[in-house]
C-alpha cells in the first residue's frame, strides 16, 4: 500500500487524531489553555509526532484533507471534554490554509457547529513556509480576528518570520521558538528572549515561552516578562488533560 493510500486509511480510521498540549501562566502554573497538536498512532503502538504527520501528508498531497480532519477532530474533542470549561484551544495553520477562501469564517462556523464560541480560539501562524504574497495574508488573520478569534506567530525567531512580521500582520501574540529556552542559560538565548519580550510588551502582545522543560527555565521567562509558557514542565500533548 502506498504512502497516500496509507494515509487516508489512517484518516479515516482515526488513526490519526488531535492530542493536547497544555499552556499555562507562568507565575502561578494554572491552566489557561491547550493547542491542538496531530498525532499518528502507528500499527507498532507508537506515535508519530506533528511534523512527521504533516511531511508525510504534504509529500502525498494529502494537507488539505489532513488539515480539514484535524480541526474538526480537535473541535470536536474539545467540546466534549469536561476539562475544557473556562480554557482556550488554539490550533495551527499554515500559509497555504489561511490564505485559502475564507478561512476564518469558515473555521468560525465549525466552532460555532461544535458548541465553541469563536472567541474562544486562537489561530497560530506557522513559520513551515514563506508568504507569497504578505498583503493576501494580512487580509486573511483580519478575517479570522473578524470573527472574534485570536492571532498568534508560532515558533517566533525560527523559520520565515521576520521582525517584518509585526508591522505587516495583525497579531494578538507571540509564541517564542521552543530552541531559545533549549539553549538557557546562554546569553545569547537570554538575550534574543528578553528583546522579543520588550517588543511584545510594547505591542501589547500576549507572549508565551514554548519548551518550558524545567522550574529554571519557567523562572528564567517569568522574570523577562513572559506571561504564559508551554512544555514538558506543564505536561506533554495528551488526549486529554
Amino acid at each position: 500500500m502506498g504512502v497516500k493510500a496509507v494515509l487516508a486509511e489512517a484518516l479515516g480510521s482515526g488513526a490519526i487524531a488531535p492530542h493536547f498540549q497544555p499552556i499555562a501562566a507562568l507565575d502561578t502554573g494554572r491552566l489557561v489553555g491547550v493547542e491542538a497538536l496531530v498525532r499518528w498512532r502507528r500499527l507498532d503502538g507508537g506515535v508519530a509526532p506533528a511534523a512527521l504527520v504533516r511531511a508525510t501528508a504534504a509529500g502525498a498531497g494529502h494537507m488539505a484533507g489532513l488539515a480539514q480532519a484535524m480541526v474538526e477532530a480537535a473541535l470536536e474533542a474539545f467540546a466534549s471534554a469536561a476539562w475544557s470549561a473556562g480554557l482556550r484551544l488554539s490550533l495551527n495553520a499554515t500559509v497555504a490554509e489561511l490564505e485559502g477562501k475564507a478561512y476564518g469564517a469558515r473555521l468560525a462556523a465549525a466552532a460555532q457547529a461544535a458548541g465553541i464560541a469563536p472567541e474562544r480560539l486562537t489561530v497560530e501562524l506557522t513559520e513551515e513556509e514563506r508568504p507569497g504574497d504578505i498583503a493576501a495574508l494580512a487580509y486573511a488573520l483580519h478575517g479570522v480576528r473578524g470573527e472574534g478569534m485570536a492571532v498568534a506567530a508560532d515558533d517566533f525567531g525560527a523559520g520565515f518570520a521576520g521582525l517584518s512580521w509585526l508591522l505587516a500582520l495583525p497579531l494578538d501574540g507571540l509564541k517564542l521558538d521552543q530552541g531559545f529556552a533549549a539553549a538557557l542559560p546562554h546569553p545569547g538565548a537570554a538575550a534574543v528572549a528578553r528583546a522579543v519580550a520588550q517588543i511584545a510588551a510594547d505591542l501589547g502582545l500576549t507572549l508565551t515561552a514554548e519548551g518550558v522543560e524545567t522550574h529554571d527555565q519557567r523562572q528564567t521567562f517569568l522574570d523577562l516578562g513572559y506571561g504564559l509558557g508551554q512544555g514538558r514542565y506543564f505536561g506533554m500533548p495528551r488526549d486529554g488533560i
